[in-house]
């Protein structure tokens, strides 16, 4: 007959914080273990990329694990560390660039391209190739209009 083993049930949050302030590393382990996927859940959805999210979650539960001295309890902990992984997410988006507003556009010349003798010829006679209506199209978008015949 298989004995059924008593199994103490989970500590709730107030108490592995208190455990956790008294530098109980195992206590901070039960709270990381808990909120871990509720946070890492949160990162992906806030910068859409897995990888970025482990770090950030790394890195708000490090944050959390230094300022657990200042939660109050006025909340949830669970909520208090939703807010620092939100924090530590937009902290990270802000120094963010993407690449096109890292361009400097207003410094950049306009590149202008100008035709050659040759490639206006040649040009000229592919035009001269194409049946009436397909000639009539080029002609009117080059002035800017569309006429379709």
């Amino acid at each position: 007959m298989l004995e059924a083993q008593y199994m103490a049930p989970p500590e709730d949050d107030r108490a592995l914080v208190e455990r956790a302030r008294e530098n109980d590393c195992q206590a901070y382990e039960q709270l990381y273990r808990k909120h871990v996927g509720r946070v890492f859940a949160l990162c992906v959805r806030m910068c859409r990329d897995q990888d970025v999210a482990e770090d950030l979650t790394q890195d708000a539960f490090v944050q959390a694990w230094r300022k657990l001295r200042t939660f109050r309890g006025d909340s949830a902990f669970g909520s208090w560390l939703y807010r620092i992984a939100t924090n530590t997410v937009l902290s990270y988006l802000r120094g963010q660039k993407s690449f096109v507003d890292s361009l400097k556009v207003e410094h950049m010349e306009e590149l202008t391209y100008r035709e050659t003798p040759l490639e206006q010829i040649g040009l000229e006679r592919a035009i001269a190739l194409l049946p009436e209506g397909g000639k009539r199209l080029r002609n009117s978008r080059s002035r800017g209009e569309m006429i379709v015949s």
